[in-house]
């Protein structure tokens, strides 16, 4: 078996880091070979390896300059970095190319999807549908665009479409949870997550929407409980993205009922027995800046950063607290 077709094969696995290293292996053979670098560089994208991904990409570009797969890839390497300029000026390089390929068009309506154009997502997508009627990945991206306008019959009906080409994209089955979650069919859409997870469990993103979701029906234990199995089974710790996935299974209320709130009685009766004001600073700190770390990310950067922030501000009073009652300014109790 040649270096490029193990690297595809271990590509399309999503076993990036193999594939990376066959590529690498082709490469050493055809310093060259354009689709070496381009998919090696895609390999190192999805490793999050952006600065090693872009210099192939470039390397291959400076190759090939007509080339519509390498201005995809660079595209894709920095829209995932967050340079959504040089993300969006790449994907319409692309697009503009005289021969669009089927990355091309998702490429760019995806961007579009995501950054809020709406309707010239639909349109590239729904050209890319025309050229590409096979396309469960072409039928999906679709049906995301008409979901984010809230025209929920279409988004169905490519959704549904992306499904029956290729029942096993787990992507299609996710979106149509989706949809069915957001229209109120709560168990069906239970049953979607559930395949979508059936056929890529080591993906968080499906095992998330599934656990949250059994939550609402079943409640925090329950849940709980079956994540718990669910690890066991598979004879493994579980990873610091899933472990923060746990413990994000209790929603707010859920979190404050079993932990958070004796937390905060236990601190404030020791603070009001001992009347000691340092204690309160730094219970409360520690209180906000584990809140921060803890699963909030999941739903709001923002509010995560704001609890850090509060929690480090509660640290500072507690030093400021200490030093004033070491230097015998006053004292730390009120």
């Amino acid at each position: 078996m040649s270096s490029i077709k193990k690297g595809d094969d271990e590509f399309a696995k999503g076993n990036w880091a193999e594939a990376e290293t066959a590529y690498k292996h082709a490469l050493e053979e055809d310093p060259e070979n354009v689709y070496a670098l381009i998919q090696l560089a895609r390999a190192l994208d999805w490793q999050r390896k952006f600065k090693v991904a872009r210099e192939y990409c470039l390397r291959a570009l400076s190759l090939d300059q007509s080339s519509p797969e390498a201005r995809i890839t660079l595209g894709s390497i920095a829209f995932r970095s967050r340079d959504y300029k040089v993300a969006e000026a790449e994907f319409r390089k692309a697009f503009e190319s005289e021969e669009k390929s089927e990355r091309a068009f998702i490429g760019l309506g995806e961007f579009l999807t995501y950054r809020g154009g709406y309707q010239e997502a639909i349109e590239v997508l729904s050209e890319g549908s025309k050229a590409f009627p096979e396309s469960p990945r072409m039928a999906t991206s679709l049906g995301l665009a008409y979901f984010r306008t809230g025209d929920y019959d279409e988004a169905y009906r490519n959704f549904k479409k992306a499904h029956e080409m290729e029942p096993s994209y787990a992507d299609a089955v996710y979106y149509l949870g989706i949809l069915c979650r957001k229209q109120g069919k709560l168990l069906e859409a239970r049953d979607y997550f559930g395949n979508a997870v059936a056929l890529q469990p080591d993906y968080y993103r499906y095992e998330l929407a599934l656990r949250l979701l059994e939550v609402k029906l079943e409640g925090v234990r329950t849940a709980r409980h079956r994540f718990r199995e669910i690890a066991r089974d598979r004879g493994q710790s579980l990873p610091r993205r899933q472990r923060g996935l746990y413990f994000f299974l209790a929603p707010p209320l859920g979190r404050a009922s079993y932990i958070l709130i004796p937390l905060v009685v236990i601190v404030i009766i020791v603070s009001v027995v001992v009347r000691n004001a340092a204690l309160v600073y730094a219970g409360c700190a520690i209180l906000l800046i584990w809140m921060s770390f803890d699963g909030f990310w999941y739903r709001s950067k923002i509010v995560g950063a704001i609890l850090l922030i509060a929690g480090l501000y509660g640290l500072l009073l507690f030093m400021l607290e200490i030093l004033v009652f070491y230097y015998g300014g006053s004292t730390i109790y009120f």
